[in-house]
């Protein structure tokens, strides 16, 4: 009854309910001093928590949201005597909207995969740099994504690689 009236009075939505559970379990099993007895009642009272857990996962994952996913870029085509030698993005970084099971579509489901541009495409070999265009990436994410999710940023804007022709030494 002590514990009841603690969790009555707090503020906490999660704190109280999670103490009308457990008061609940207590109160429906038919040993409420062994927490582990498995009685009829007690398996009823299981069933439907998980139910109403899956029924709380379902209307959390219906609301629209906002996530951040990482997405590896990566040059492919570059010839074996050019060297890359600045600083290469290897990673996008892109902030979309949608409901909560496109989103976990997204994260677990495999559906984003590297984007790849080709070396040729892009580099200017009389100055030894190359730029991809934002539209190219902006292209290569959208075909990627349902159409119901909106593409909310993309970072880093510039996408900006330079090389010279020559050998190359590792060291």
């Amino acid at each position: 009854f002590l514990i009841h009236f603690y969790f009555l009075l707090s503020t906490n939505p999660i704190i109280h309910g999670l103490a009308q559970i457990f008061i609940l379990f207590l109160v429906y099993s038919k040993n409420p001093t062994s927490l582990l007895s498995v009685t009829w009642d007690s398996l009823i009272f299981l069933f439907f928590l998980a139910l109403s857990g899956i029924f709380w996962l379902m209307m959390t994952l219906n609301e629209t949201t906002e996530r951040e996913f990482n997405i590896p870029v990566q040059l492919t085509g570059v010839p074996r005597n050019a060297v890359i030698t600045g600083e290469l993005t290897d990673t996008v970084h892109i902030t979309v909207r949608d409901k909560g099971f496109t989103l976990v579509t997204y994260a677990y489901g495999g559906k984003i995969h590297p984007l790849t541009f080709r070396f040729a495409n892009y580099a200017d070999e009389e100055t030894g740099t190359g730029q991809i265009p934002m539209a190219d990436v902006q292209k290569q994410v959208a075909s990627q994504l349902y159409g119901s999710t909106k593409l909310l940023s993309i970072k880093p804007a510039k996408f900006d690689f330079f090389f010279t022709y020559g050998s190359s030494k590792r060291v």
